[in-house]
């Protein structure tokens, strides 16, 4: 049976809560009371104290304005990931088309793959 919490009780829980990383659900608030702080209680005797629900919805908003913000100010981003990795397939598969290309040429002309294979030597550097 769950006992009354004391104002040192509500205190430590709303600091728990506050200090809390990862997703926020009253599951784990409840767990985390019963176990890092040795208070069990159920969800609905939890979620009735005001201290610990303001708490509990200020995390949870912290939480969502944090990963907004991430979201808004990270360019490197992209909008839609399933779009942007077809992209880079297309992209991929042209550059491959054009590797076979480029060989087949050279390969036509006589030049050996090896020659291909070294490092460019610009003309002014000898």
């Amino acid at each position: 049976m769950s006992k009354h919490l004391s104002d040192k009780d509500l205190a430590s829980i709303v600091d728990l809560i506050t200090r809390m990383r990862g997703k926020i659900t009253w599951d784990r608030i409840k767990e985390k009371v019963g176990t890092d702080l040795g208070f069990p209680h159920a969800k609905q005797s939890l979620m009735a104290y005001p201290e610990i629900k303001s708490a509990y919805h200020a995390k949870k908003s912290q939480r969502k304005d944090s990963a907004d913000q991430r979201k808004q100010t990270d360019p490197k981003l992209p909008k839609d990931v399933h779009e942007y990795i077809a992209k880079l397939e297309k992209q991929n598969a042209e550059l491959k088309e054009l590797v076979l290309t480029m060989t087949k040429n050279a390969n036509d002309q006589g030049v050996s793959i090896e020659w291909m294979e070294t490092p460019f030597t610009p003309p002014w550097r000898g």
